[in-house]
């Protein structure tokens, strides 16, 4: 049975300090619920994310501790393309995520989850298929 649930407030623009890696999801715990004026507000998980691999932005740990907005916590272990950001705070949140196309191997942001990001991401593994931002997991 699956139950819906409403999205948190929009964040604000990520305009430095972010981190693009892709990343095994280990586990979800530890849910800090949000308040959004609904009954079935999502939640705060702590991911715990491992085989990381920066690609853009702020080095990240191999291995690495940061909050992700979730309904519910996955079930399995599954690899994702990450954009993190470091809050004032010191805490890393993840700002979007995408998974890979199973034929691929191909994951990709939205315009709307990078547009704002200074400087502009780029690197080897990084491509643009129209204005989305790319990359092959390998």
């Amino acid at each position: 049975m699956s139950l819906p649930v409403t999205a948190a407030p929009a964040l604000r623009p990520v305009t430095s300090g972010y981190s693009i890696v892709v990343a095994r999801a280990v586990a979800q715990t530890d849910p800090i619920p949000i308040a959004c004026g609904s009954d079935s507000c999502t939640s705060w998980f702590l991911g715990k994310f491992d085989q990381a691999r920066t690609l853009a932005g702020n080095p990240l740990p191999a291995v690495f501790n940061a909050r992700i907005e979730m309904g519910s916590p996955f079930n399995t272990q599954y690899r994702s393309l990450l954009l993190v950001v470091r809050e004032s705070d010191g805490t890393l949140r993840v700002r979007s995520h995408t998974g890979f196309h199973t034929r691929t191997n191909e994951g990709c942001f939205d315009v709307k989850d990078t547009a704002a990001l200074t400087p502009d991401p780029n690197g080897p593994d990084l491509f643009r298929r129209g204005k989305a931002l790319c990359t092959v997991d390998r």
